[in-house]
């Protein structure tokens, strides 16, 4: 969010890949004078238990990262036996928090 901001290019929305990435954006924002969401809405990634607490709270995609672990240590597994695996696509949900305007 710092680099966006000195290269002084126009944006009015940040999605990080996590949300401490996020709330780090929102701090550097915050510093500049931007307000969140304002001038510009924040989303992050996990559902971190701190997003809830941010300021502004942050919206974030929520995703079963327990569920997540147990496919990848089946999945390796069977691979290690030398079966099959398959890709498979666990299901994600928005969390809308204040962060985007909401």
């Amino acid at each position: 969010a710092a680099e966006l901001i000195e290269r002084g290019g126009a944006f009015d929305g940040v999605y990080a890949a996590s949300d401490l990435i996020a709330i780090g954006a929102m701090r550097a924002l915050a510093d500049a004078g931007l307000r969140v969401p304002e001038d510009v809405a924040v989303v992050g990634f996990d559902d971190i238990p701190m997003a809830r607490f941010a300021t502004p709270p942050l919206t974030t995609i929520f995703q079963d990262t327990k569920r997540a672990g147990e496919l990848l240590v089946e999945t390796l597994m069977r691979q290690v036996h030398g079966e099959a695996t398959q890709s498979i696509t666990l299901p994600a949900s928005l969390v809308v928090r204040k962060s985007s305007g909401a």
